[in-house]
């Protein structure tokens, strides 16, 4: 059950469980009791998924199952001693066989496919008085568990069904206005993409290990790639190789199954979830007028104002840190304000170099010219550095509002910060890569710093990691213009009419401006809207 693999906790392995533990809601029991009974002699488990959803009492896993899983496991003071994640694969038993430890058997016994668990076991469950290398006598353990498949009698439970079943199963049940059946199918299709887009994020950057065009061609044009199609089917712990329409592949992209599930949520009177599921949608659609209305809705009712709605996916870590730093400046503590927003722009950095990469991603939806592989690989080269130039766009969403010019505007804090704390040439320096990287920034604070004296005139340089970033944006429009001018980009509107490359840039870029106004303040008007039949 726990080969040896001590370790301190690890950003990397907190990254980790944050994928595991992308949760809002805890549904705590222990043995079929709450933890909140205390009885510190039983296992306790914590369910812990980004949806509530609920497999039927048949589908939970019992004696005699095969469970696949993955898990990460810490002891009482925050060090792992074991993760599933080092190997590379899902660890698997069977349930009541005596195969891994009591309390193991115990706590996943009762579970869904999908569910993610914290287990918590007291030490006569697990290694009791003898310990194990790694594992102190009379330790509790503590598992963060994702449950991925149950065997029965060597049919998997879930009826082998992949993401895309259950997303068309709920649109299903959305058209017929079943809203029980909506709810479940899509809450566990959402469920099965955050965690099957997290295994492509991870197989992806594993898997970049050379050229440019070797990226085109290994993970865009060849979706069997040895390197991905095995790394996937390890982590996921089976082969995957789903069939999917494009329709289908977009809902689940632009996220619109939180959409579906907001008016599922309404209807069955749960405006809580409604407006989490809202806001969700809209955070990664801001250009969508309904979804900015749904969101104006629920968040206008007095019964979710009183309440602490959070999206229903993480935020990416610069955006909390922003926040924070925001909070830190408005207090009028500027030294540490300032420190704040230098580790914000670590974060965004290193979130915008993963959005790059994450670019060679495979799109299982991708199809060739059957035979001109030149104008495959310049179709798949287009296709990536499109999504790159999306990137930035990604970055300016912060936590369900856009802030245009994001990037300029953590540097335009910074230099009041720096200001506020008498340093003077950290905050020019600041100033001038706020305006490097907005062209419409305002020069008057750019002569207030020119016109200081004693300041140095080449204080005022933009900083080089934003200019490096900014030569990469520029390099990456200009190959892109040049190589719509070979192969044309077409797409259609709402009403079906073919739009040209500039119009579909035009629209992209729009959105909103100012993000110091209340998204939320306007009053909505009587009902939400939600997808179409």
């Amino acid at each position: 059950m726990l080969p040896n693999c001590a370790s301190a906790l690890t950003v990397g392995t907190f990254l980790r469980l944050s994928a595991i533990l992308a949760a809002s809601t805890y549904l705590c029991v222990a043995s079929g009791q709450a933890v909140g009974d205390a009885d510190e002699e039983r296992v306790q488990v914590e369910k812990r998924s980004v949806m509530s959803g609920q497999c039927s009492v048949a589908s939970k896993s019992r004696s005699g199952d095969v469970i696949s899983y993955h898990y990460c496991g810490r002891l009482t003071d925050g060090k792992e001693f074991d993760c599933s994640f080092n190997y590379g694969k899902p660890y698997v038993f069977k349930i009541g066989s005596g195969q891994v430890i009591r309390g193991m058997d115990m706590g996943l016994t009762g579970v869904c496919v999908g569910d993610a668990l914290k287990v918590t076991l007291p030490s006569h469950l697990a290694y009791g008085t003898r310990g194990t290398k790694g594992i102190p006598p009379n330790s509790v353990l503590i598992f963060y568990v994702k449950v991925l498949q149950i065997d029965r009698n060597g049919e998997d439970i879930d009826g082998g069904a992949n993401v895309y079943n259950h997303l068309a199963t709920g649109v299903s049940a959305y058209g017929k206005k079943n809203w029980n059946k909506t709810v479940k199918s899509l809450e566990r299709a959402a469920d099965l993409y955050l965690h099957e887009e997290h295994t492509d994020q991870k197989c992806t950057l594993q898997c970049i290990d050379g050229s440019l065009l070797s990226h085109v061609w290994h993970l865009r044009l060849a979706p069997t790639s040895d390197c991905f199609q095995k790394c996937k089917a390890s982590a996921l712990g089976r082969s995957y190789t789903p069939h999917s329409t494009a329709s289908q592949r977009s809902t689940l992209n632009s996220r619109q199954t939180y959409d579906y599930l907001q008016m599922a949520y309404n209807k069955n009177g749960d405006v809580a979830k409604a407006a989490a599921a809202a806001l969700t949608y809209h955070s990664f659609n801001l250009n969508n007028s309904a979804s900015e209305h749904n969101v104006n809705y629920y968040f206008s009712l007095d019964e979710v104002k009183e309440l602490n709605i959070s999206l229903l996916e993480d935020l990416p870590s610069y955006v909390p840190l922003f926040h924070a730093a925001r909070q830190l400046y408005n207090d009028k503590q500027y030294s540490q304000a300032a420190a704040a927003f230098e580790n914000v722009l670590v974060d965004y950095e290193q979130f915008m170099d993963k959005c790059f990469r994450l670019c060679y991603t495979v799109d299982q939806g991708s199809s060739t010219s059957a035979g001109d592989i030149s104008y495959d690989i310049v179709l798949a080269y287009k296709q990536v550095l499109q999504c790159q130039l999306r990137c930035e766009d990604q970055g300016e969403n912060v936590g369900g509002y856009r802030y245009q010019h994001f990037h300029s505007k953590i540097y335009d804090h910074l230099q009041f910060t720096y200001y506020k704390s008498d340093q003077l040439e950290k905050a020019a320096a600041a100033v001038a890569t706020a305006a490097f990287l907005n062209p419409n920034f305002d020069e008057e604070a750019l002569r207030f710093y020119q016109d200081l004296e004693g300041l140095a005139p080449e204080t005022l340089k933009p900083r080089l990691e934003a200019v490096a970033m900014k030569k990469t944006s520029s390099a990456i429009e200009q190959l892109l213009d040049e190589i719509s001018t070979l192969l044309p980009d077409y797409s259609l509107d709402d009403e079906g009419e073919v739009l040209d490359a500039e119009t579909m840039a035009q629209r992209w870029k729009e959105g909103k401006s100012d993000p110091d106004v209340n998204l939320f303040s306007k009053t909505g008007s009587l009902e939400p809207v939600g997808p179409p039949v």
